[in-house]
């Protein structure tokens, strides 16, 4: 008598799984579809074994972490290392160094007419609609006219202001993002296009 034993198939060795099947928690080969791809478990954790919850308790633990620190030095601000507080202090660098090209351009016309722009006491936003006589001035000091502008404010009453003292005494000015609750602004009355007080907190006062 012969017996015929149908041969292994050790290419497979595990049936079929279907992923859509209902768990059988008494069934082995259905809790391995707890590990299938297409399974919600298997989504809540990355491609090295990180689950999303991890990182969750990650972050919770650094969050703390900066909280005790500033706990325990009151000078520390977590605000300080924030996205909006990054771009603030970019935007604040940025306004600086334009003000700085500003008054090498205002010297320059100093040195060309032997006095600064416009006259004695006049002030106002220097990309002025109404009264452009420092834009005027300065435009032939920039390639294609091209005066620096706030780059947060531009075409609003707080883009980079201008005010000629006398023939040799002016400022420049400009409303910074990231500075402490008392810095100190700065007001002038009878300027063109005056947003208000306690707006300026950056001055440049600039005398020969």
């Amino acid at each position: 008598m012969s017996y015929y034993r149908k041969p292994t198939d050790f290419r497979n060795p595990l049936p079929r799984l279907n992923c859509f099947a209902r768990l059988n928690p008494l069934n082995p080969v259905s809790r391995l579809n707890l590990f299938n791809p297409l399974t919600p478990l298997h989504l809540l954790r990355s491609s090295r074994g990180i689950s999303i919850i991890t990182l969750i308790i990650l972050a919770a633990a650094i969050v703390a972490a900066f909280n005790a620190y500033a706990y325990f030095n009151p000078k520390f601000q977590l605000s300080k290392y924030s996205v909006v507080y990054l771009i603030h202090a970019q935007r604040d660098n940025q306004r600086k160094a334009d003000l700085e090209k500003i008054k090498a351009a205002v010297e320059k016309y100093y040195d060309d007419n032997g006095q600064y722009p416009a006259r004695d006491g006049w002030c106002g936003r220097i990309y002025s609609v109404f009264n452009p006589e420092v834009k005027d001035a300065l435009s032939d000091y920039f390639a294609g006219g091209a005066i620096p502008r706030d780059p947060g404010f531009r075409e609003t009453d707080r883009d980079y202001f201008y005010r000629r003292e006398n023939t040799r005494t002016y400022v420049l000015m400009a409303a910074l993002e990231n500075l402490p609750a008392d810095s100190p602004t700065y007001s002038y009355s009878g300027c063109h296009n005056w947003p208000g007080d306690d707006v300026y907190n950056y001055r440049l006062l600039i005398s020969r």
